[in-house]
């Protein structure tokens, strides 16, 4: 399967499956667990991805990493 196709269909996995645990939503009031990188991982290159930094790190709603 070429990237573009393995991309799409693990995006419409997570969007199929996260609301039915409650998941998948950024919203005031909830939780969230999240990272913040330096480029568009979805149409950024697949040969860059490997270069994407995380810029920050948000655990429980609440930022435990951010690059100096």
């Amino acid at each position: 399967m070429s990237p573009f196709p393995s991309r799409l269909a693990l995006r419409l996995l997570a969007l199929a499956f996260l609301p039915s645990i409650g998941l998948g939503t950024l919203e005031a009031g909830k939780r969230a667990d999240f990272i913040i990188v330096d480029r568009v991982l979805l149409s950024c290159p697949v040969d860059d991805i490997k270069d994407a930094r995380v810029l920050e790190t948000w655990v429980d709603g609440k930022q435990v990493y951010r690059s100096e």
